[in-house]
């Protein structure tokens, strides 16, 4: 896992959330998917840790709170990040298109 995220996760006071957050990472960094989506991306936090690896091409973020994704394009500048309002009941992109979800 590269040292920036780690010490991020070190610093987050949910061992919970840090745990499942290092798996994650851990997984997305073995696989090394090309195409991401996060589903419920709120405020940006996977969708902006994911800006970290150049063998990502392109990462899709979905929310269904504008709040949310307004707050986390703030924080996100990627030319290979796109965020929108959507549900997961309604996804608007073709069958199969994404690598990792």
């Amino acid at each position: 896992m590269l040292q920036k995220l780690k010490t991020l996760l070190q610093a987050e006071i949910d061992p919970a959330f840090a745990k499942r957050a290092a798996f994650i990472i851990t997984e997305i960094e073995k696989k090394k998917p090309a195409k991401i989506l996060d589903v419920g991306c709120g405020r940006g936090f996977y969708v902006q840790a994911m800006t970290n690896y150049a063998f990502i091409s392109e990462i899709q973020g979905i929310d269904i709170n504008m709040a949310y994704l307004k707050k986390a394009r703030k924080i996100i500048n990627d030319r290979r990040v796109k965020l929108n309002q959507a549900s997961i009941y309604s996804l608007p992109y073709p069958r199969n298109y994404f690598d990792c979800i």
